[in-house]
């Protein structure tokens, strides 16, 4: 079995509980091969995932990245007032 912990820190706890409350459908749904979890520490946002496979655990954790990714970046343009933070 293997097994992957990804610590991301969000800047706030509050941007950490957004982030897993938008993972949450996904969270401890079997993906194909893989079992995922997830909770927060203070600023930090912990995801595991673990697999037998290490090609299924790498596709998990792709996808997972892309979602926190996409997450915080919609947190921050709400918290910005709609607007691009790179447009600042």
């Amino acid at each position: 079995m293997h097994e992957l912990t990804l610590s991301l820190p969000c800047g706030s706890s509050s941007r950490a509980k957004v982030v897993l409350g938008s993972l949450a459908p996904e969270l401890g749904e079997s993906v194909p091969k893989s079992k995922v979890s997830g909770r927060v520490e203070g600023e930090t946002l912990i995801i595991i995932i673990e697999s037998p496979e290490l090609a299924a655990l790498r596709a998990a954790a792709n996808s997972y990245l892309r979602w926190c990714d996409l997450a915080l970046r919609t947190v921050g343009a709400v918290e910005a007032g709609g607007r691009d933070e790179k447009e600042d």
